[in-house]
C-alpha cells in the first residue's frame, strides 16, 4: 500500500478524532459564522477555527438516501478530505454538506469537486476578514435574520414582547 499525501506531509493517514467536529454545538457554529461555497454535489461552510489542525464535519439529509448511502456520501467526503488535509491552512473548521448527486460520483470526482468549494469558501473567508467588521455579518443587511431585520425597520421590536398597540376589544 503506498502512502498518501498527508502521510509524506507528516500527518497520520487516518482521520483522527481532533480532526473532526463531532458536537451539534460546534456544527452551529461553523454553520453560522462560515463562508458557505457550493459544489455540484456539496455545499461547504469553512470558518476560522480555534484548534492548530483543519476540522471537518460532515452531513447528509435524509434526502441523499437511506442510511447506507447516508453513510457512503460521508465516507467519500471524509477520504477527500484526507487526500487534501496536507494542502489546507491551519485553523480552519468546515462543514460539508452531501447532495443526493453525490452518489452518483467516484473518490476523485468528489475530491475535486471538494477541492474547488473549499478553495473558494476560502478565497471568501480571506475577503470576509480584510474587510472587517462593516461588510456580512451581524448587525450589517446581509444575511441576517430578516424577521429582526424587518422589525427594526418597522420600530415593533423585533418580535419580542407583547405588541404594542392599542388594547383588543
Amino acid at each position: 500500500m503506498t502512502p498518501s499525501r498527508g502521510a509524506e506531509a507528516g500527518l497520520p493517514e487516518g482521520l483522527p478524532r481532533q480532526a473532526r467536529i463531532r458536537k451539534r454545538p460546534l456544527f452551529l457554529s461553523v454553520q453560522a459564522r462560515g463562508e458557505r461555497s457550493h459544489g455540484r454535489h456539496l455545499v461547504v461552510i469553512v470558518a476560522h477555527g480555534a484548534t492548530a489542525i483543519a476540522r471537518i464535519g460532515v452531513t447528509a439529509s435524509k434526502k441523499v438516501g437511506k442510511a447506507v448511502q447516508r453513510n457512503r456520501a460521508k465516507r467519500l467526503i471524509r477520504d477527500a478530505f484526507r487526500k487534501l488535509r496536507a494542502q489546507l491552512p491551519p485553523h480552519i473548521d468546515m462543514v460539508v454538506i452531501a447532495r443526493a448527486s453525490i452518489l452518483e460520483l467516484g473518490a476523485e470526482q468528489v475530491r475535486a469537486d471538494l477541492a474547488t468549494a473549499i478553495d473558494r469558501s476560502l478565497r471568501g473567508l480571506q475577503q470576509r476578514r480584510g474587510r472587517g467588521r462593516g461588510g456580512r455579518g451581524r448587525g450589517g443587511r446581509g444575511r441576517g435574520n430578516k424577521r429582526r431585520d424587518q422589525g427594526a425597520r418597522r420600530g415593533g421590536g423585533g418580535g419580542h414582547g407583547p405588541r404594542k398597540g392599542p388594547p383588543e376589544r
